[in-house]
């Protein structure tokens, strides 16, 4: 997906660029994260991995709740991913809210 796509999606969804904040990138980013999350799991896939649409509006969701949305949910992803390999995570890698 690229940003100019991504754009054109959220115009169908309704998003009013000059209201929002986050930036188109960070919505591009946001449904490419929701489809690898539910598109490609058969047994818990929410929809099918081309309807860009029901990942946008995840992500506008998540993005609604904070800009910072996936930024953090990366981060906890690594420490997660830290964690289960045994490494001890340095409290400068804790989640903060």
């Amino acid at each position: 997906m690229t940003v100019r796509k991504a754009i054109d999606l959220g115009n169908q969804l309704g998003i009013d660029w000059a209201h929002v904040d986050f930036t188109p990138l960070d919505f591009k980013n946001g449904v490419l994260v929701e489809t690898e999350e539910h598109g490609y799991d058969v047994e818990t896939a929410i929809a099918d991995k081309n309807d860009t649409a029901i990942f946008g509006m995840i992500a506008w969701r998540h993005l609604k709740e904070s800009p910072y949305y996936y930024e953090h949910l990366e981060e906890m992803e690594r420490v997660m991913k830290a964690e289960l390999a045994g490494i001890r995570r340095p409290d400068s890698m804790r989640i903060r809210p």
